[in-house]
């Protein structure tokens, strides 16, 4: 029986379609948490403050330190599948994500450095402000000398990967820093100051869900054809979520479960 242009069944439907159900199940895991968050804040439904986007280790931070576990181990593997060791500057500058994320190392360490080189509040920020931008500076340019020597050593394969994910550590670093400093400056209150919240740290949570999801999509695909763009491949993995469970006739049903195949 001739197979080849049988269309899989659902569940043995290729990588592409498998990293676009994990993102869409991620993605649908941000809209949850920031739906409890407008429970816990419009509501008096919830009163646990673990409910909330902005708290510290709350359940929607729980939630993106797993994504960006995820993410690391994700590529550490690419790179030992690939034998490309330069995939672990990037598991080294998500990591670092999840370090400063779950245990607040530039806050912890801003404190410190604000008051040893007594900084003072300016433009709206204050002192500690500051000291958390030195202190994210810093890291930002240790892992940015290893991404460069990464990616000046690396393959083209590489490179394009390095490409796109770079994209989505811009977008990480426009939700949570400079969203952030804007909503400390502003300091609003009320529905503008919650709709900052949920722009700042659910800006972030979807971003994290990007990032696993293309981790994940290199791992099981392998390194992207030349010339694909990272919007190319966020709308294929629309296209396969879709085709996936695009509904088929009878008789393609049967022949990709292995009935008869049709005269």
């Amino acid at each position: 029986m001739e197979r080849s242009d049988v269309e899989p069944a659902i569940g043995a439907s290729g990588p592409g379609i498998a990293a676009a159900v994990l993102l869409v199940l991620l993605l649908v895991g941000d809209l949850v948490y920031v739906a409890i968050h407008l429970v816990a804040t419009g509501t008096t439904l919830l009163d646990s403050p673990l409910a909330t986007l902005d708290v510290d280790r709350g359940y929607a931070e729980f939630f993106q330190y797993l994504k960006l576990l995820w993410a690391c181990l994700l590529l550490a593997c690419v790179g030992l599948r690939s034998r490309r060791w330069q995939y672990l500057a990037w598991v080294a500058l998500f990591g670092y994500l999840l370090a400063d994320d779950s245990l607040s190392l530039h806050e912890n360490l801003g404190v410190v450095l604000a008051d040893r080189l007594a900084l003072t509040d300016a433009i709206g920020l204050r002192a500690i402000d500051f000291g958390e931008l030195l202190v994210s500076a810093a890291a930002g340019l240790v892992l940015a000398v290893s991404l460069g020597l990464a990616y000046a050593r690396g393959g083209d394969e590489f490179r394009r990967s390095s490409r796109d994910l770079f994209a989505l550590l811009l977008a990480l670093v426009f939700f949570g820093v400079v969203v952030d400093m804007a909503h400390i400056a502003v300091d609003p209150a009320g529905w503008l100051d919650n709709a900052l919240v949920i722009l700042e740290d659910g800006g972030e949570m979807v971003v994290g869900s990007f990032v696993t999801w293309y981790a994940f999509l290199l791992l099981m695909a392998g390194e992207r054809r030349a010339g694909e763009t990272l919007a190319g491949l966020i709308g294929k993995a629309l296209s396969d979520l879709e085709s996936g469970f695009r509904p088929r006739d009878d008789r393609s049903r049967l022949r990709g479960f292995g009935g008869p195949a049709a005269p």
